[in-house]
């Protein structure tokens, strides 16, 4: 496999699962949004006296939280998934670039420090671009999506 191939794979890699966490932080808070929806249209009805249309509501709500937590697992999975193979393509990565620096500073560690290093160094750094980046994205459009509802 050449070079450019394996950089291809890897922002693949990479866009599918910020693709897929912004997704599922979007799937979340629109859930939430119906949720909040439902519960003021129950009480709205049961103010009204309108009991058929709250259990009417309750079981959309109850169908509603079934498909979420189906749909929610089957992302999770998926995430997981794309997440670990995201950590291990930063890992060679960070192997590669840890074994391109002077043999002299390459020789000052010992094979377990220079593991539990390279392990914590591409942990860190695939945990900020795949989940807390995604996350820190979809954040900040639901708030401004909220403040342009609100004005």
């Amino acid at each position: 496999m050449t070079k450019e191939g394996k950089n291809n794979n890897f922002y693949e890699t990479f866009k599918s699962c910020f693709l897929l966490n912004i997704f599922q932080n979007f799937f979340s808070m629109g859930y939430i949004l119906l949720q909040a929806w439902f519960f003021s249209n129950m009480v709205s009805y049961a103010m009204q006296y309108q009991y058929n249309l709250v259990i009417q509501c309750s079981v959309y709500l109850v169908i509603l939280t079934s498909i979420y937590f189906g749909a929610n697992i089957l992302l999770k999975n998926k995430i997981d998934m794309l997440n670990e193979i995201s950590y291990q393509v930063f890992r060679e990565k960070i192997v590669r670039l840890f074994f391109m620096q002077p043999r002299k500073k390459v020789w000052q560690f010992s094979p377990g420090e220079i593991r539990k290093n390279i392990d914590l160094d591409a942990k860190k750094v695939a945990d900020y671009h795949c989940i807390v980046l995604p996350i820190m994205i979809s954040n900040s459009l639901f708030v401004l999506v909220t403040l342009y509802l609100f004005v």
